[in-house]
């Protein structure tokens, strides 16, 4: 994780507050970076670019803020219009909220979604998915995926058609496991958060999926077939559970797999 994928998540955690101190970004940034196993050493790059990121937050919090008291003002008008009879003025009312119902739903796309492949991003599992001290809220399975070759595909074929691989793979995972949340983690890592503890069950899930997309005919544009596929790793979470603890074993069980599919092929 780089420092600006660390800042979205903080100024995700602080859109909840009223008010975003210096300090209190400080504080809340380090226990984020805590929990997701984030090690910067350089405390003066993160420090002389606080004053952005808590513009950033504060912002977001403005704009939320706004579309509170608009809706705060629509409902009086419409209890006014209730009231006095007023029915072009209920219709007007209506109107307006229906368009700040659209702007709320631009704002929580802008905090929650990847804009790339249009999948979560790494806000949306702190607040969907941990307590404040990065721990878990409940029991379920994490899967952390990472994509097979995918450097090889940005080197030889560039990052126009690498952004193309991704997305199609994001599209492939959603379709392959619809009543799981997919979440675009960094690059080309993605986590699937399933409810279930039935790991036998998930490890045979993802083989199928990964064997399936491994036999896709995807091409670049000069007629070369893309290497397409992807390693995994499950690990099983408790509530309470740390999630840097959670992904280091899903990760170590994601390079045996990848380490055991290039003796396959050898």
């Amino acid at each position: 994780m780089n420092l600006e994928e660390l800042t979205d998540i903080t100024i995700s955690d602080l859109m909840k507050r009223d008010v975003v101190l210096p300090s209190l970004y400080k504080e809340r940034f380090e226990t984020l970076a805590k929990a997701y196993n984030v090690d910067f050493e350089d405390t003066d790059f993160i420090m002389h670019s606080s004053e952005e990121t808590i513009q950033k937050a504060n912002d977001l919090l403005d704009s939320t803020h706004t579309h509170i008291a608009k809706l705060s003002s629509s409902t009086q008008d419409a209890q006014d219009a209730i009231r006095d009879g007023d029915s072009d003025k209920l219709q007007r009312v209506s109107h307006e909220v229906a368009q700040l119902r659209d702007e709320m739903k631009q704002l929580q796309a802008r905090i929650y979604t990847d804009p790339l492949t249009g999948k979560y991003n790494r806000q949306w599992i702190s607040d969907h998915f941990l307590d404040d001290d990065g721990t878990f809220q409940e029991d379920g399975a994490l899967t952390f995926i990472d994509l097979d070759r995918f450097k090889f595909i940005n080197d030889t074929y560039g990052h126009t058609v690498g952004d193309k691989v991704l997305i199609y793979i994001a599209n492939f995972l959603e379709r392959s496991f619809e009543s799981s949340e997919l979440v675009r983690f960094a690059g080309d890592e993605f986590i699937v958060f399933s409810s279930t503890h039935d790991i036998k069950a998930l490890n045979a899930t993802f083989e199928k999926a990964s064997d399936a997309l491994t036999h896709k005919k995807i091409r670049a544009t000069n007629g070369d077939i893309l290497p397409m596929g992807f390693s995994f790793g499950i690990a099983a979470y408790k509530k309470g559970d740390t999630l840097k603890a959670v992904l280091e074993k899903a990760d170590k069980l994601m390079y045996a797999n990848k380490a055991a599919k290039k003796v396959s092929r050898t």
